[in-house]
């Protein structure tokens, strides 16, 4: 039975046959699609915690031990986020610093758009239209 989320499953012999429209089909087959993406959609709580923390949302990223800090601002993304814009924006370092912060937080711009850009064309080459 075509369930209208899954392309490999195919449609039914009445619509193969050309023996007449299918009436509502597309939209309940369009309303299961939407039901079944949001539910596998759900936010990982994990996910959002450890985001959280290593962004300096539940506190500033300041307070942990000196090398931990370091290590989170240079080795991830997540300063960029939060906590380097409210740095810049509360002047909390001299100019010479927060300039660093931001070429810190650019480099990882740029590096992120280029591994997007890199799976990005990798899923274009696998994917297999099935007609318009």
């Amino acid at each position: 039975m075509f369930d209208g989320c899954n392309p490999a499953s195919p449609p039914s012999s009445r619509a193969q046959r050309g023996r007449g429209p299918i009436s509502r089909t597309p939209v309940r087959a369009e309303l299961k699609c939407t039901t079944q993406s949001a539910r596998s959609s759900s936010t990982n709580p994990a996910g959002v915690i450890s985001s959280g923390v290593l962004c300096g949302l539940y506190f500033p990223l300041r307070l942990l031990p000196e090398w931990l800090a370091v290590t989170l601002w240079v080795a991830t993304p997540f300063p960029g986020l939060l906590q380097t814009p409210l740095d810049t924006l509360v002047e909390r370092d001299p100019p010479v610093q927060q300039a660093g912060l931001v070429v810190i937080q650019a480099i990882w711009a740029v590096a992120l758009l280029a591994l997007a850009g890199t799976v990005q064309r990798r899923a274009e080459r696998k994917l297999v239209v099935q007609g318009g």
